[in-house]
């Protein structure tokens, strides 16, 4: 009992504080900064990623030449990687929104 009244006390305080410190910063910042510093590059990463898996199937289905194995395996790659892209632009897509609802709500 002692130690969760200690761990609350803690809690709390550093919530009053934060708020202090903190005034000037909203959440919409945080939110903000979030999505600038750190979701849209990882967007960006995962996006150019997609981009060489595709790459790497398409170079993979000529470079097979006869072999149905090497066809099949680079169709798979540039499947895979054009669904990797469907999906890192429908995300940018949906962290645009979000960064246009919190942009423009002051």
């Amino acid at each position: 009992m002692k130690l969760s009244k200690r761990i609350a006390v803690t809690i709390l305080s550093m919530a009053a504080y934060a708020q202090v410190a903190y005034a000037a910063y909203t959440y919409h910042d945080f939110i903000r900064n979030v999505i600038n510093v750190l979701l849209k590059p990882m967007v960006n990463i995962l996006f150019l990623a997609a981009v060489l898996f595709f790459i790497w199937g398409v170079i993979e289905y000529i470079a097979g030449g006869d072999s149905e194995t090497a066809h099949t395996t680079g169709r798979n790659h540039m499947l895979w990687g054009l669904v990797g892209l469907a999906i890192m632009s429908s995300v940018y897509f949906i962290l645009t929104i979000l960064y246009s609802v919190f942009y423009t709500v002051l």
